[in-house]
C-alpha cells in the first residue's frame, strides 16, 4: 500500500478539491479480515518504474455474484504514463483469462455500494461524500484501451423550491396505503437486513449489481456510524411489509479539508456545527418492481424533504444510468439539473 499511497499523493498534488473518500473502503478489500473480503477474491496489481515508483495501481476483484467478470477497482495512474497503462491493460487480459473471466469491468470498486464510475466532469467542483473523483486523463486511458463505455448522471436541485404544502397533502394521501418511517438503529441488524434485502430485490436487473449479505452492509454502515442516525435510512412499508427505501446523508466532505478523509473529527464538527453543511445527497432509492408507479418513491422523497428542508440548501442524487428515463423524470419533477457525469468501461476478453 505504501507505493500506492505515494502514487496517489503525486497524482493529486496541488488539487484543491480532492478528498480521500476511498481510504476506508479499499482497506476492506486488501485487509483480508472484513466481511466483504471473505466473499470476494482480490488481487493488487501495480506497474513499477525502474526507480521503484508505482505508475499504475489497482485492485482486481473477483466476486462470486458477478460470474465471469473481473473488476478493475480503485484504479490510479500517473500522468503521461501511457506505456505503463498499456502494459497494465495487457496484463489484465492474462489475469482475467486465468480466472475464467470473459468481461473486464473498470470503474466499479468491488460493488456498486462502494462506488461506481470514473468522474467524467465537471472537475472543478469538490466531490460529494461517497462520490468518485479522479483526474480527467483517466478517461483518456480507459477510452483508448477499453471497448464499451456506459454513462451515469447525477442531478441536483434547490430543496427550498420544493412545495411543502403539496408534499404534505401527498404524503397524507399515500399514508392511507403505505407507511413511511425512519429506521430504528436500536435494532440495527434488523433494519440493515431490510435495506440489504430491498437492495437485492429492487436492483436484481441492474447491469452492474450483484447480491450482498447483511454482514457486508452492517460493516459498511459501521464505518460511518458516528455520522449517521436512523433518519438517514427511510423505509416504505405496505401492510407491514417493506417495499421501498431511501438512503441519504449530508455532504460530509464540506467539513473535510482537501487531501483529508472523513473521520471522528468530522463527526464532532457535524454534531457541533449543524449548519456547517449546505448540501445533502440521496445515495440510494429503491422500490420493489411490483410497487413501481404507485407513489412509493414520491412518498419516500416527500418524507425526506420534510426531514431536510430548512437544514440543507441543495440536494444531489446518486448516479443514474444514462437512459433510465423513469429515475431521470423523478429528479426532474423537482426541477433538478444535471450535476455530474460518470463513466464505467467494459471489454471482452
Amino acid at each position: 500500500m505504501r507505493r500506492r499511497e505515494q502514487l496517489v499523493a503525486r497524482v493529486y498534488a496541488g488539487d484543491p478539491v480532492y478528498r480521500r473518500d476511498s481510504d476506508a473502503i479499499i482497506r476492506l478489500f486488501v485487509g483480508g479480515r472484513s466481511a466483504v473480503a471473505r466473499n470476494v477474491e482480490s488481487l493488487t496489481v501495480e506497474v513499477i518504474s525502474p526507480q521503484g515508483e508505482a505508475l499504475v495501481s489497482a485492485v482486481l476483484v473477483f466476486a462470486a455474484g458477478l460470474v465471469g467478470t473481473m473488476q478493475v477497482a480503485f484504479f490510479e495512474a500517473a500522468r503521461d504514463a501511457e506505456g505503463a497503462v498499456a502494459m497494465f491493460m495487457c496484463k489484465l487480459r492474462d489475469i482475467a483469462d486465468a480466472h475464467g473471466c470473459r468481461t473486464i469491468l473498470a470503474g466499479m470498486n468491488g460493488h456498486v455500494n462502494y462506488g461506481l464510475g470514473f468522474l467524467a466532469g465537471p472537475y472543478e467542483k469538490p466531490p460529494t461524500f461517497g462520490s468518485s473523483y479522479n483526474p480527467s486523463y483517466y478517461l483518456d486511458y480507459m477510452r483508448k484501451h477499453m471497448e464499451r463505455e456506459t454513462r451515469l448522471i447525477s442531478y441536483a436541485y434547490n430543496i427550498e423550491t420544493t412545495d411543502r404544502i403539496a408534499e404534505s397533502r401527498l404524503l397524507r394521501r399515500l399514508e392511507s396505503r403505505f407507511q413511511f418511517r425512519c429506521a430504528d438503529f436500536r435494532r440495527i441488524r434488523r433494519e440493515v437486513g431490510i435495506y440489504t434485502d430491498l437492495n437485492n430485490r429492487c436492483f436484481a436487473a441492474h447491469p452492474f449489481y450483484y447480491p450482498r449479505n447483511v454482514e457486508e452492509d452492517v460493516e459498511l454502515l459501521q464505518l460511518f456510524r458516528p455520522l449517521i442516525t436512523g433518519e438517514n435510512l427511510l423505509v416504505a412499508e405496505c401492510a407491514g411489509r417493506p417495499v421501498g427505501f431511501l438512503l441519504w446523508y449530508p455532504d460530509f466532505n464540506e467539513l473535510v479539508a482537501p487531501h483529508h478523509t472523513v473521520g471522528l473529527t468530522t463527526a464532532m464538527r457535524y454534531r457541533l456545527l449543524r449548519r456547517g453543511v449546505e448540501h445533502v445527497k440521496v445515495a440510494d432509492l429503491g422500490v420493489l418492481p411490483a410497487f413501481h408507479g404507485r407513489g412509493v418513491a414520491v412518498g419516500l422523497i416527500a418524507l425526506y424533504h420534510r426531514l431536510v428542508r430548512g437544514r440543507f440548501r441543495t440536494c444531489e442524487s446518486g448516479w443514474i444510468l444514462e437512459g433510465n428515463e423513469h429515475s431521470a423524470a423523478l429528479c426532474q419533477h423537482w426541477n433538478a439539473e444535471q450535476s455530474r457525469t460518470y463513466a464505467v468501461f467494459e471489454s471482452t476478453v
